[in-house]
């Protein structure tokens, strides 16, 4: 032995400090350019290689790993085979390559590797595919991120149970285990239901193996892949540093691969953008990680949220932790949450931020926060809090719960976006519906649905501002007080709030709903639009499937085109979106600004922008999640986390951006440091040209009020009164309201000089402080020309007593009224004493459509009240009404619901009289109902009464009389029922008539609420009768019933009713029912006729002759005999399901499976409601909208209903879609054709 060789065999061996031997490396490989790179990669690190294509067990003697590489499914030599089993029982290391896992049978592949190619049934396909690393999870994938690669995807090989999953891919095997395409050699595509592992570790009591299953000549070379070699070979030579031999490795390297994420500074690179604007890094991993909203306080500093835990947030997974990403730590469920609230801080003025201070770490799923005094207000699960900072220290140390009840069942349908505003109120979306409590004593305080909430700092009140049903994300409240949200799934990106739920609640006669959509099936302009199925668009394809955020331009700094535009934006697809918005009547709408390219878009697919702010300098700050996946379910049906969030192997939790966009142009804005200004500072600080200082301004003001009120008050009057800036001024207006300090002849002067926002503002005010407004403001407001200040007119005459000059001055405007929110706003602002607006109507000698219409909607706030006096009153003014079509459709609404008789009645029965007498027929018909609830002995109107309904079913049956009266006259006879045992089955056999539309269908829908015993069995029988629509009202009436949907059943099984005429739809209903008896009988029956009900193998049966070519033509032609009647496409059909243009981008067989089984996955929005009224009735349809005093049901065919919170007795979200299953019964060649018109219509990728 050389002295060299003995001394460093005695360090070895003597000394701590001792350097390992080399490491000895036998490299076995088939593939010469694989033997040269690792030979000189592994000898460039100090390891001795040698090289034999096959070993033996001398070679192996020598030998401290083997690095086993084929690119041939051939087994080695079986003395080759036999010589490495032995070297891994005897504790050698081997890492094999690609086709390795054929070195040897199966037994041997699962003893020696973990796994093996099995030829009866293992297969690869060759694809772009996405090698999803499992981060971290083990010292060779340490700091590693996934990245693409064009290679072979393994997969249905024979794996031992306990191996280590460190990197995946998705297959393309169906959710039926069988490969979608077919052959896997001719082109087939990675779908999204089956995931399997690529890399792994394998160990047992003797040896370790390392295997990575992709292996073309481009993959070894990677600089990830051959880093993952060099470790694993460490690694399965038990050496204590894994990174012995990767010395020339640099972390980025890993972190940021080819093919994977980029650096930041290169992601903006990235960025196809306007001319004139430059986009920089503001913050970036690993100092942020997955923000998702930002606020400046009041010394101008950034403060972000982070959603390190989303989606799944300590939910348990479902899945193996390769398979499931969503969650942060699998198996530590019991642990401090990981979202924190951080201020960022640029030290030394580079414009990137360097220094970051966690405020709170321990949140859990936090999506939404603003600044209020000391802290900040966050909504994270399951509370909204108020994070205190009571030392000055920028670390919070007091929680103040304020609202208990925000657990989401499914974590993408959230409350988000706080906004801070200038009357108060903190405003938030919220993506589902939840029931806030009192944190204390777990009190119910409200119930929120999807829409736009608001409450007060101090957790006083909160309380719905508009509610529409679907998954809202964004927020947005301008400097005058418009209010938008954005709509992340619908396709309809943007929405405003026209009216409030406060307004709308005071007028039960409109069906209104307080949200207008602004861009309505606005598409997204790209082109080349996803097709690898992980990436794509899941429905909506080309239009709006995950909006995200809306913004209003109002920064300062921008040239003035930008002012009153909107963001937007679409992660899945890459874009930023810009829309004008600009006045439409009573609303806004949308128009493009760009008609050929959205305002940003990123070439690099991980860009996922989740959110758009301004900042105080003006410029754009884009929040990026950077990810290749933000979809959150997938109705394809994959698997579901607890989240609801489809089970996957991307969803990444480590980066996060924050970019910054700034016009080239832009002024340098001062920010100056308000929470250390005076009075004046702050006052001075609202004429800064950028909203979020003014918005500070005005918070901090108000939070110092005990402070400053006596020096404030007389400032924010001069500049209310002589300020340039209308921003300036509208902040001074609510100012000196919320500080007390508002004269209320000054607020009449404002309404009455001044014009646009701030006149609309001062009603605003007005209506917020319950301040009595003069006459002739209110003159000039309802004669604006802006129908915004209109509508603010309107809410204030409702929120404080309205006087009789006011009242006069409201009805002099009613016949300008053209559109239903103004009507609804003028019948909410009379609502509180109807009466005498009701009195001078009916006074009216010519009354236009619009005084009619108003008219009708305050007798409906009158009959809400139950208030039979002031009902009595308006009798004889109904009787001498000159215009009798405004008087009927006053009495028509009141009859709807007559209150109970007053104490006296006597005057009320002698004016009943008169009108059931009258010479006008409408008129006495109308009056029926109430002559039977106040006499119903009959003692004084019996008479009348008979006389009266004696005509009314002659009228019913004329085909002469218009349909309206003829409904009426139904309507009233169903009143008088209980006057004449033989009232009802005359109504009933009036269904025998050849009756329009318009009169049967009242007619059976009146039937069906009397509830009567006989009228179940009388509706079955002419169901089979009836055709169309008559038919399907009546099946719907028959299910409103547990009792009569038992009838169908019997029939049914009496064979009285062939299960074949039922549609799919009917079928559903059956097996859908809300009472959960009827449901379950209904399967037993339906799956006794149809046999199995295993969708799985239906669709498998169906799939070979729906994959043909079709006829769209045909195609066509039964989708709108069989599905518009809820979904839209080309523009056409009802808007009850998702609108269906791009659905035919997706492959044939998950197209099948959305039609044939359509409660697979059903996300939040469209979950179906159960609701069952205190009379018995019950439904199973979409919750619309809600308010205090109106829940309306969006029904399939695009028909809505409106229910009184009051009759509902209960209410349960369920697990099915309203889509009807059972359009298997189609049969094949239909579907196929369905399936090609579908697929004609969808847009087109380049």
């Amino acid at each position: 032995m050389s002295l060299k060789i003995r001394i460093l065999s005695i360090c070895l061996v003597g000394s701590s400090f001792s350097v390992a031997a080399p490491l000895r490396v036998l490299i076995t490989s088939d593939t010469d350019s694989f033997q040269q790179l690792y030979s000189q990669s592994l000898e460039k690190a100090g390891a001795v290689v040698t090289v034999d294509p096959t070993p033996d067990e001398a070679d192996l003697k020598n030998a401290d790993v083997l690095l086993l590489q084929q690119s041939n499914y051939q087994p080695l030599p079986d003395a080759s085979q036999k010589a490495i089993a032995d070297f891994a029982s005897h504790g050698g290391g081997v890492v094999a390559i690609n086709a390795a896992l054929a070195a040897g049978d199966v037994a041997w592949g699962k003893s020696v590797l973990g796994g093996a190619w099995d030829p009866e049934k293992s297969h690869r396909f060759s694809s772009l595919m996405m090698l999803y690393v499992l981060t971290d999870a083990h010292p060779i994938v340490k700091s590693a991120s996934q990245f693409d690669l064009q290679d072979d995807t393994l997969f249905d090989l024979d794996t031992d149970p306990d191996i280590n999953v460190l990197a995946s891919a998705f297959t393309p095997k169906g959710r039926d285990g069988e490969i979608i395409g077919g052959d896997p050699t001719k082109g087939v595509r990675a779908s999204i239901y089956d995931i399997q592992p690529q890399i792994w570790t394998h160990e047992d009591a003797q040896h370790r193996s390392f295997v990575i299953l992709p292996g073309s000549e481009k993959t070894l070379a990677h600089e990830s892949i051959r880093t993952f070699i060099l470790r694993g070979l460490a690694w399965t030579a038990k050496r204590e540093n894994v990174d012995e031999l990767t010395a020339d490795v640099k972390p980025d390297d890993l972190r940021y691969p080819k093919g994977g994420p980029l650096k930041a500074e290169d992601a903006i690179k990235k960025f196809e953008m306007q001319p004139g604007f430059t986009a920089s890094v503001v913050a970036a991993e690993p100092l942020v990680n997955k923000p998702i909203a930002v606020q400046w306080d009041a010394k101008g500093r950034l403060w972000v949220a982070e959603t390190i835990e989303y989606p799944n947030g300590r939910r348990p997974a479902v899945a193996e932790p390769w398979k499931e990403t969503g969650v942060v730590e699998p198996g530590k469920y019991d642990r401090p949450a990981l979202d924190r609230i951080s201020i960022l801080t640029d030290t030394d003025g580079d414009g990137v931020m360097d220094k970051k201070t966690v405020f709170h770490e321990g949140l859990e799923l936090i999506t939404g926060f603003c600044m209020h005094e000391d802290g900040v207000i966050v909504v994270a699960e399951p509370d909204v809090v108020w994070l205190r900072d009571t030392d000055g220290d920028d670390k919070a140390d007091q929680e103040i719960p304020l609202f208990g009840g925000f657990v989401p069942g499914d974590t993408h349908f959230v409350a988000n976006h706080f906004i801070s505003a200038p009357d108060g109120w903190i405003y938030a979306s919220n993506g589902s519906g939840c029931i806030p409590t009192d944190p204390k004593t777990g009190k119910e305080l409200a119930r929120l649905s999807p829409g736009v909430f608001r409450f007060k700092p101090d957790g006083s009140v909160i309380e719905q501002v508009a509610s529409q049903g679907g998954n809202t994300f964004g927020a947005e409240v301008t400097s005058d007080m418009e209010i938008y949200h954005g709509k992340a799934t619908s396709g309809d990106p943007i929405q405003h709030v026209v009216l409030p739920e406060w307004v709308l609640k005071k007028a039960p006669g409109s069906s209104i709903s307080s949200m207008h959509s602004v861009n309505p099936g606005r598409a997204v302009i790209r082109k080349d639009l996803p097709d690898r199925a992980p990436l794509m668009q899941i429905d909506q394809v080309g239009r709006y499937t995950a909006a995200c955020s809306v913004a209003m331009y109002e920064g300062g700094a921008w040239p003035d085109e930008y002012k009153n535009t909107m963001f937007t934006s679409e992660p899945i697809l890459d874009i930023v979106h810009h829309e004008k918005i600009v006045p439409d009547g009573p609303s806004f709408k949308g128009e493009l600004v760009l008609t050929d390219r959205e305002w940003l878009r990123s070439e690099d697919f991980w860009f996922c922008p989740i959110d758009t702010s301004f900042g105080p300098d003006g410029a754009a700050y884009l929040l990026d999640f950077y990810t290749p996946v933000v979809a959150h379910n997938d109705t394809r049906g994959p698997q579901h986390s607890r989240s609801g969030a489809s089970v996957r192997p991307d969803r990444e939790h480590y980066f996060g951006r924050i970019y910054r966009i700034q016009h080239d142009g832009a002024p340098v804005l001062t920010s100056p440091d308000l929470s250390q200004a005076d009075a004046a500072g702050l006052i001075k600080a609202f004429s800064h040209p950028n909203r979020d200082v003014r918005f500070n301004a005005i918070r901090v003001l108000i939070e110092k009020a005990d402070q400053f009120r006596d020096d404030a008050a007389p400032l924010l009057v001069n500049l209310l009164k002589g300020g340039e800036m209308e921003e300036a001024r509208i902040e001074a207006l609510w100012a000196l309201q919320r500080l007390g300090k508002l004269d209320p002849s000054l607020l009449n002067f404002i309404a009455i000089s001044s014009k646009g926002h701030l006149r609309k503002n001062a009603m605003l005010v007005a209506e917020s402080g319950a301040i009595p407004l003069e006459p002739e403001a209110v003159s000039i407001a309802l004669a604006d020309p802006d129908q915004r200040t209109q509508l603010a007119a309107l809410r204030a005459l409702g929120a404080s007593p309205m006087s009789e000059e006011n009242g006069k001055v409201l009805l002099n405007a009613a016949s300008t009224f053209k559109d239903p929110w103004s009507l609804a706003a003028a019948a909410a602002a009379g609502s509180d004493n109807p009466v005498p607006l009701l009195s001078a109507l009916l006074e009216t000698e010519h009354a236009d459509d619009s005084q009619k219409e108003l008219a009708r909607l305050l007798a409906a706030a009158l009959s809400a009240k139950t208030l039979p006096d002031q009902t009595a009153s308006l009798f004889e003014k109904i009787a001498s009404a000159t215009d009798s079509e405004l008087a009927l459709r006053v009495l028509n609404e009141l009859s709807k619901n007559p209150p109970p008789p007053p104490a006296d009645a006597s005057a009320a029965l002698a004016h009943l009289k008169n009108l059931l007498a009258s010479g006008n027929q409408s008129i006495a018909t109308a009056a029926i109902p109430f002559a039977i609830a106040w006499d119903p002995q009959g003692k004084v109107l019996a008479g009348e009464v008979a006389a009266a309904s004696k005509k009314l079913l002659g009228i019913a049956r004329d085909p002469k009389q218009p349909a309206e009266v003829r409904v009426n006259s139904l309507r009233s006879l169903i009143a008088a029922r209980s006057t004449d045992p033989e009232i009802l089955p005359d109504l009933i056999n009036v269904l025998d008539q050849k009756l329009p539309q318009q009169v049967i269908l009242p007619v059976i829908e009146q039937l069906a609420e009397t509830g009567e015993p006989s009228v179940g069995p009388a509706l079955l029988e002419h169901m089979q009768k009836l055709g169309g629509r008559a038919r399907n009202a009546i099946f719907r009436a028959l299910t409103s019933r547990p009792e009569w949907t038992a009838l169908i059943l019997d029939a049914i099984e009496q064979q009285k009713l062939d299960f074949k005429s039922l549609s799919p739809r009917e079928a559903s209903l059956l097996s859908n029912h809300p009472d959960a008896a009827i449901a379950e009988r209904a399967k037993a029956i339906i799956e006794k006729l149809n046999g199995s009900s295993d969708k799985a193998k239906v669709i498998a049966d169906l799939l070979p002759e729906v994959s043909k070519k079709g006829d769209p033509a045909h195609g066509k032609e039964l989708f709108n005999q069989t599905c518009t009647i809820c979904h839209q496409i080309e523009g056409k059909g009802a808007q009850f399901g998702p609108a269906l243009d791009g659905i035919g981008s997706h492959p044939v067989n998950e197209l099948l499976t959305h039609i044939v089984d359509p409660s697979l996955v059903v996300d939040d929005e469209h979950r179906t409601w159960n609701i069952k009224m205190k009379d018995g009735t019950q439904y199973s349809a979409l919750i619309a909208s809600e308010n205090d005093k109106r829940v309306q049901l969006r029904l399939p065919g695009g028909a809505t209903l409106d229910l009184d919170p009051a009759n509902i007795e209960s209410r349960s979200k369920g697990y099915n879609s309203l889509m009807p299953e059972g359009f298997e019964a189609l049969g094949g060649p239909a579907l196929r054709d369905i399936i090609s018109y579908l697929q004609s219509v969808a847009p087109q990728t380049e």
